[in-house]
């Protein structure tokens, strides 16, 4: 009865790390490092001939910037920096110079934690410069040090940069 007693009871403890409400940065510009092949999530996007010298792409004042003419593709990873419940507003910006290309073509960045899509957005290419605010829910509790994943490719010789990536602190239900 004692065993019965310690397993209910222990059935009914409260999580030892509940997540809260949190606001702040989930990634920083500094903090990118080159994907193995194994982790890159997006490895069926990869052109047969991959170019991407370290000049290619790297930190430009708060976001990376990655210029498509010396790299062809990107896939690059970093812990994620905080807890994040789910349901929460995640802010993500983006933006690219003019695109060019020879012919029509469609640039694609996505964000990936631990396995699961985060965020993606396709640009049709050529087209003018933008700068996307794009904000989407944190489809689970996301945990500090899971790996996050940044991937960019597109056609053309194009500059594009990723920016800020941050939890607002607000549940998506609250207005």
């Amino acid at each position: 009865m004692l065993v019965l007693g310690a397993f209910v009871l222990g059935c009914d403890a409260p999580d030892p790390s509940p997540l809260v409400d949190v606001t702040g940065p989930l990634v920083v510009p500094d903090g990118w490092s080159a994907s193995r092949l194994d982790h890159d999530p997006f490895v069926s996007h990869r052109p047969a001939a991959v170019t991407c010298p370290d000049a290619g792409w790297g930190v430009e004042g708060t976001s990376v910037e990655v210029s498509t003419g010396d790299c062809n593709y990107l896939s690059v990873e970093q812990p994620l920096l905080l807890d994040v419940p789910e349901g929460t507003r995640i802010v993500v910006n983006l933006w690219h110079q003019v695109l060019h290309a020879e012919r029509p073509a469609t640039g694609h960045a996505a964000l990936v934690v631990g396995d699961d899509l985060l965020w993606e957005r396709e640009v049709a290419i050529p087209g003018p410069g933008a700068v996307h605010g794009d904000v989407v829910i944190a489809p689970r509790d996301l945990r500090a040090s899971e790996r996050v994943v940044f991937h960019l490719h597109n056609h053309g010789v194009n500059t594009w940069n990723l920016g800020d990536v941050f939890a607002d602190g607000m549940e998506a239900s609250q207005p």
